[in-house]
């Protein structure tokens, strides 16, 4: 496998340090080129002028980064879009989906959904991978209280973005699944009871959900994807919280190594 014809592009400004430290020397000891470039931060712009990128290249930043990579032509440079949305996790998983009883809605129209389903506890996302906003638990008065508030800034008239709203369920153990090819390269523990809590001891009945879940979807040929814990009243089960592009996800206590070694091996076949 000739690595030297493959150059990984790091974000240099913005990320976490330790991962990008991490999957920078897993490509070094495989023998990629590497690289990094600054973002204006919120934009696709590069701080200094990008490099000129020969041959095959994957980055791993912000979503910006991509743009940018996507806009110089660098290929594949990775992976994100439309496929990665909440959505698609509704519309394929059902009822093996974290909010599979949530409802897509404005985000000028959140408070009015949730009062209307006399949701007291709502969590909120957008429907974008992109995510403008983090997901957010809310009480049905401090999600009236934020829609108003953005009401008044006149928000709604530039954005009003399609969010995920569903109410609040009580989670136990949460997982990051790094996926290649549709096989599972590596999996670590990141949350438990909405705390995190990072472990790379990884039940077995993990593992196989992920394996079954990407039999089910996968959203591009490298991604990320993550299970939780829904614990109710009786029972506990296993459901797919999103996905998420590989290109920008954190590593909490996966293998860098392996993952740089996947992605690059699947760019070079």
């Amino acid at each position: 496998m000739q690595y030297d014809h493959l150059t990984w592009v790091f974000q240099s400004n913005n990320i976490n340090g330790k991962d990008r430290s991490a999957l920078k020397q897993a490509a070094i000891q495989l023998g990629c080129k590497t690289e990094e470039l600054g973002i204006v931060p919120f934009s696709h712009e590069s701080i200094e002028p990008p490099p000129l990128i020969e041959g095959c290249c994957v980055v791993y930043g912000s979503g910006g980064l991509l743009k940018l990579a996507n806009r110089e032509g660098w290929k594949p440079a990775g992976w994100d879009g439309s496929k990665f949305d909440t959505s698609e996790v509704l519309a394929n998983f059902g009822c093996l989906a974290l909010n599979g009883n949530g409802k897509e809605v404005l985000l000028s129209n959140t408070a009015v959904e949730a009062a209307a389903n006399e949701w007291e506890q709502i969590f909120v996302r957008p429907v974008s991978e992109s995510k403008e906003f983090p997901g957010t638990v809310y009480s049905l008065h401090e999600l009236q209280e934020r829609v108003e508030k953005l009401r008044s800034s006149n928000y709604f008239e530039s954005q009003n973005n399609l969010m995920l709203i569903a109410p609040f369920k009580k989670l136990g153990r949460e997982w990051r699944a790094f996926v290649v090819d549709h096989k599972l390269i590596s999996i670590s523990q990141y949350a438990e009871s909405g705390v995190l809590k990072r472990s790379v001891d990884v039940p077995d009945i993990a593992s196989e959900f992920v394996h079954k879940a990407i039999q089910m979807y996968a959203p591009a040929p490298c991604f990320v994807i993550d299970i939780a814990e829904e614990l109710n009243i009786d029972s506990t089960i296993l459901c797919v919280v999103e996905f998420n592009s590989i290109n920008s996800s954190g590593l909490y206590d996966c293998d860098a190594g392996k993952i740089v070694s996947a992605v690059s091996d699947y760019i070079l076949n």
